[in-house]
């Protein structure tokens, strides 16, 4: 009903059921998308029709800049901190701050952070324009 819309007859809803093979078990149904999945076959797109591994392939060079920078930004930060943390583990003050520090930033939920980010490079610091 959601792709084909409310006015759809039910002869058109099941020739979709049948287009889809959707008639078939759950079981046969998911095998076959682990099959076509192994072989990077994921299908086309519903509303633009374009092949979905090709449309994944276009994307994936932004995908690794993003997880390769992210990479380093991780190693970035968090290797000198680990470095301090373990030097200074006579110091309670700077261990503690820093294990306090690490522990938020592995509890802070990623789109959060991303949205505190946001409000701090735009609002205050007005990189944004």
């Amino acid at each position: 009903m959601a792709l084909m819309g409310d006015q759809a007859t039910r002869d058109a809803l099941q020739d979709c059921v049948r287009d889809l093979g959707l008639e078939r078990p759950v079981v046969v149904q998911y095998g076959e998308f682990l099959w076509k999945s192994v072989r990077l076959d994921f299908g086309q797109s519903f509303r633009q029709h374009y092949r979905v591994t090709d449309y994944i392939l276009r994307m994936f060079p932004y995908t690794f800049t993003l997880v390769l920078a992210s990479m380093v930004i991780a190693l970035a930060i968090g290797l000198p901190t680990g470095i301090l943390s373990a030097l200074q583990r006579r110091n309670p003050l700077i261990d503690y701050s820093v294990r306090l520090i690490a522990l938020l930033g592995l509890s802070m939920p990623v789109f959060w952070f991303g949205i505190l980010l946001l409000i701090l490079f735009s609002l205050h610091w007005d990189l944004f324009r």
